[in-house]
């Protein structure tokens, strides 16, 4: 019963590894079309936006450059290409426990029927993101870091709760007081974002590090988050020489220079939080 046992646990474990998926997005921010093998196809009945049940195909790719949404960005959208044949990707979903992210594609036999082939012959499918939207989306996420380092560089006893890197409104929030007039602090954000965004040299470009749990507690003074604990692989970006740099799985500009401007529309009291609304130019 034991060498049975191993048996399939050993099965399990190759099978596992046999489903990793690369996130490629995390090693390229721009990186917007790409091939790969597919690792597995199913029908399945998903929940869509409206809350109703809805056939799709389901597609589990080696190699994946779709940001999923997270960390206060929206989900990437795009296209698959077979052959000569565009499908449009209705949506994404990330599975965080096997860490993969699936594409969720409008169910039709004919175009299910393909990908089985595919699979079975082990031809790669091309992976193809909307560039401009990818772009507008690392620009919002990387400006709204951008913000948290000029909170910091002014000694703002803020601490960061949340960030909406969406088009509609994007804002970062904090916990903390008020200390002074909403629009005095606004001018002093908004005059530190304009002074290091001009100050910063065209050689200082965005450094993407993978840290295991000891170097990340290094890199943050302290214990890590309980939910960084036993990891061995976490991105951890710093956009400048200004900056402490943190943890983060989304999508970044290569340079600040790319932010143009960010715009401080708003300081705001939400409730418990402050939030600063803004823009990129």
């Amino acid at each position: 019963m034991q060498i049975y046992q191993r048996i399939i646990r050993n099965f399990s474990r190759k099978m596992e590894q046999a489903q990793i998926q690369i996130q490629k997005y995390l090693e390229d921010s721009y990186l917007t079309q790409y091939p790969s093998a597919i690792l597995d196809v199913q029908n399945v009945l998903i929940n869509d936006a409206k809350k109703q049940n809805v056939n799709v195909i389901q597609l589990l790719l080696k190699e994946n450059i779709f940001h999923p949404q997270g960390g206060g960005q929206p989900d990437d959208e795009g296209q698959i290409k077979i052959n000569d044949n565009l499908i449009n990707v209705m949506s994404l979903q990330n599975d965080k426990a096997k860490q993969q992210v699936l594409l969720n594609l409008q169910h039709q036999q004919q175009l299910f029927d393909l990908l089985i082939e595919a699979k079975q012959q082990n031809q790669a499918v091309i992976q193809i993101v909307n560039e401009q939207q990818r772009r507008n989306y690392a620009r919002l996420h990387s400006a709204g870091h951008f913000i948290d380092m000029v909170v910091k560089k002014l000694g703002l006893k803020w601490t960061g709760a949340k960030g909406y890197h969406f088009p509609d409104g994007a804002y970062v929030e904090y916990t903390g007081t008020l200390e002074g007039k909403p629009e005095d602090i606004q001018v002093s954000i908004q005059q530190t974002c304009d002074q290091l965004l001009n100050e910063t040299e065209e050689n200082d470009s965005k450094q993407v590090e993978f840290l295991n749990e000891e170097q990340l507690s290094q890199r943050l003074g302290g214990e890590v988050p309980h939910y960084f604990k036993g990891a061995q692989n976490v991105r951890y970006i710093k956009l400048c020489k200004y900056d402490d740099g943190c943890p983060c799985g989304g999508t970044h500009v290569n340079h600040v220079k790319e932010l143009i401007k960010v715009n401080i529309v708003k300081i705001q009291k939400k409730g418990k939080f402050l939030r600063v609304s803004y823009k990129v130019q």
